[in-house]
């Protein structure tokens, strides 16, 4: 494009050029000529005072010696002037016949001049006067005549070159004007062809820039030449084409490290570190959404403090200080779901630096199963170590219990006892039987048997525990209860593997707590309910009674807790092992109406070999 450049500037520098050596010849011709024109008028007026001074002459000899007749002197200047006028025309540039022309007149007039000295010096007789006057005459004639056919021809010659020069005026300025449009046009054309190269390849170039600026990175120029433009698109083509690679590892590194983020099972936080707003929620993967119960979106309104327990935010803008420090923060920690449920959270966090701005990238997990299983670890020791001192005791106890338990009876059958003392050794036999049957709950408890695992129907058991449950609450003397029950029975609810025994042991005692808490009527709803996601199936018996405080939730799974005046604390304990030697799990909440329910999930299969019915 340069060279284009060059050799268009070039090409027109040369027209004007050529324009303005034209235009300047003409004009030095045209202006030579118009000089020549002025000095053929010169010389015309030259020549038409000579001709008046010959005539002046001439009319002053007709009129010598009469009335009319001028003085000698005015004759003598007439002659001078027209001696100087013949020597100007002398001393012009002419053709040779003008120049001929010129040297006979100059002849003549020196002869008429010598004629007319003649005549006024001469002092003869008239006669010679006369013929000399004549001859004087004679000479101016002659001397006029000639003139008078110079000027005539000097006037023709004037017309001709008058004539050529404003022919010549008239060529120049068609040769300028010419010149003018036709470098004009050319200049025209050479813009026009200009800006066409320019333009298209300039247009190219922003609709590409436009096109990748819209995101499409696979366009390509198609313009194509071996000026500078051409070499700039195709550094264009490779910039779009490495850019698009570029571009292609970029998003190809982003949707990995976002499957990363958004199918990590730990929650994720990316957080604002600086300023105001410290703390805020940038990001969030859709594990950190689900174990708070809010949407991905809902997260990014909120400030980290949001997600904690008061203790737990009021630690956040010093655990934010440390991080901009450099240290990387690892705690256990209690968040709020948004319902606000509490659970534990272990925590790890660090800097981020992204594009010259800090953020702090936090990894959470819910270790409410581990917690649990910790529990559950200390629980069992703790009952492991329970049971083999309570066997222990309970042997050393049941052993003396049962040779007092049977001193007493035979003792009783003494028949010198009254019948009051009767009475208090049956009293005393009752408190042993009850002691009996405290120390057996105990040990089963303690060392509960090992399940016999078959395929069972859960809703046959269920139904026949119910029978067996609401027999002693109807029998009961006075009794004024009357419990409505709710069967909410799945169908289709799967067999699963179980002892029989046991569940059938845990679904009596959990209704009859349920019976024990109506004791003014109610409403008892048992529902069972397949659950395909876990393979396993979930058991919920509600009653209307009057619930459990929220200050004695936490203990009702402790042994030898109980709200009754007669109980032992080991109903609830014992079905809850048993549920776990299932592998299942028991969970209790207080109904929001009033009452409680307990939810039981077991699973459809077992671990271990099991043996069909």
């Amino acid at each position: 494009m340069k060279n284009r450049l060059i050799f268009s500037l070039t090409l027109l520098f040369v027209f004007f050029s050529i324009g303005a050596a034209l235009t300047v010849f003409h004009t030095y011709r045209v202006t030579k000529n118009l000089e020549s024109v002025i000095a053929l008028h010169r010389i015309e007026l030259i020549r038409k005072d000579l001709v008046i001074n010959l005539q002046s002459v001439q009319g002053n000899l007709y009129t010598a010696g009469t009335v009319f007749g001028k003085e000698l002197d005015v004759i003598v200047e007439n002659v001078t002037a027209m001696n100087n006028s013949i020597h100007s025309c002398t001393g012009c540039h002419h053709s040779k016949e003008m120049t001929a022309r010129l040297v006979e007149v100059g002849n003549l007039i020196e002869q008429y001049e010598d004629a007319i000295s003649y005549l006024i010096t001469t002092t003869a007789n008239p006669d010679r006067v006369e013929r000399l006057k004549i001859v004087a005459v004679g000479i101016g004639d002659s001397l006029l005549s000639k003139t008078q056919e110079m000027a005539f021809i000097a006037d023709k010659n004037l017309t001709n070159k008058t004539m050529a020069s404003i022919e010549e005026i008239n060529k120049s300025r068609f040769i300028l004007l010419t010149t003018l449009l036709i470098t004009f046009f050319i200049s025209i054309i050479i813009a026009i062809t200009l800006t066409k190269k320019t333009t298209k390849p300039v247009y190219e170039l922003v609709k590409a820039v436009r096109e990748i600026e819209s995101g499409n990175l696979g366009y390509k120029i198609s313009y194509q030449d071996k000026t500078e433009f051409g070499e700039l698109a195709l550094s264009f083509n490779k910039m779009a084409l490495t850019l698009q690679k570029n571009i292609n590892k970029i998003e190809e590194s982003e949707k990995r490290y976002r499957m990363l983020f958004e199918g990590a099972e730990e929650a994720i936080f990316i957080l604002e570190a600086e300023g105001k707003k410290a703390g805020r929620i940038v990001a969030a993967n859709k594990a950190a959404a689900e174990m708070h119960g809010y949407t991905v979106d809902e997260l990014l309104t909120l400030n980290i403090k949001d997600l904690d327990t008061p203790d737990a935010a009021n630690e956040v803008p010093n655990n934010i200080k440390k991080i901009l420090n450099g240290e990387r923060i690892k705690a256990e920690i209690t968040h709020l779901k948004k319902d606000g449920t509490a659970f534990p959270v272990e925590i790890s966090a660090g800097l981020l630096e992204l594009s010259d701005h800090k953020y702090i990238l936090a990894f959470d997990r819910d270790i409410t199963e581990r917690k649990q299983a910790e529990e559950q670890f200390l629980r069992t020791e703790q009952m492991v170590v329970c049971g083999e001192v309570t066997t222990g005791l309970a042997h050393e106890i049941k052993n003396p219990l049962a040779g007092i338990k049977a001193s007493i009876e035979l003792f009783s059958t003494v028949s010198t006892l009254s019948e009051e003392e009767k009475d208090i050794l049956q009293k005393i036999i009752g408190e042993i039987r009850r002691i009996e049957s405290l120390l057996k709950g105990i040990l089963n408890f303690a060392r509960p048997p090992k399940p016999n695992f078959i395929a069972v129907d859960v809703n046959n058991i269920l139904d026949t525990a119910l029978i067996f449950s609401l027999k002693p609450a109807s029998s009961a003397q006075n009794s004024k209860t009357t419990i409505q029950i709710i069967k909410d029975l799945d169908s289709h609810l799967p067999e699963i593997i179980a002892d029989p025994m046991q569940l059938s042991q845990i679904f009596l005692n959990l209704f009859l707590n349920a019976v024990e808490a109506m004791r003014d009527g109610g409403i008892l709803t048992v529902k069972t309910l397949y659950n395909p996601t876990g393979n396993s199936i979930l058991i919920s018996i509600s009653d209307t009674g009057k619930g459990v405080e929220k200050s004695l939730i936490d203990q009702i799974f402790n042994p030898f807790f109980t709200t009754k005046p007669k109980g032992t604390g080991l109903g609830l304990s014992i079905s809850k092992r048993l549920i776990e030697q299932h592998n299942g799990v028991l969970t209790f909440e207080n109904n929001p109406d009033g009452g409680a329910t307990f939810i039981i999930n077991l699973p459809v299969k077992q671990k271990e070999k099991v043996q069909l019915a």
